[in-house]
């Protein structure tokens, strides 16, 4: 018997409410939240472990842009490698995430 997708998701840790990010990131689940942004645990398409950081507003945009910024400048092996940025739109209710320009500004880091 063929094991559904469900099962496969549960058993690796994914869940049910997984969301694909257009193929290259599934989101897990919502890991944290803060003041200014909440924190996602991802993976690529390749099963990388992620963490997308994703403002609360599109105020803090330059602010997540900023220390993206430094993320790229400050590499050593103890720190998050800087994967991208940009927009993104996540609605759990509907199961659905996408880039989009009108979304919420985030940062990914393996």
């Amino acid at each position: 018997m063929a094991e559904s997708d469900r099962e496969a998701a549960d058993r690796d840790g994914r869940g049910a409410g997984a969301l694909d990010l257009g193929g290259r990131l599934t989101l897990i689940a919502e890991v944290g939240s803060g003041g200014s942004a909440s924190v996602w645990r991802a993976e690529t398409s390749s099963g990388q472990a992620v963490a997308l950081k994703v403002g609360h507003d599109r105020s803090q945009a330059p602010r997540l842009a900023l220390e993206a910024v430094q993320s790229h400048m400050a590499l050593s092996p103890r720190l998050p490698e800087l994967m991208g940025l940009g927009t993104v739109v996540i609605d759990p209710d509907a199961s659905e995430a996408r880039i989009d320009d009108t979304g919420l500004p985030f940062i990914a880091l393996r």
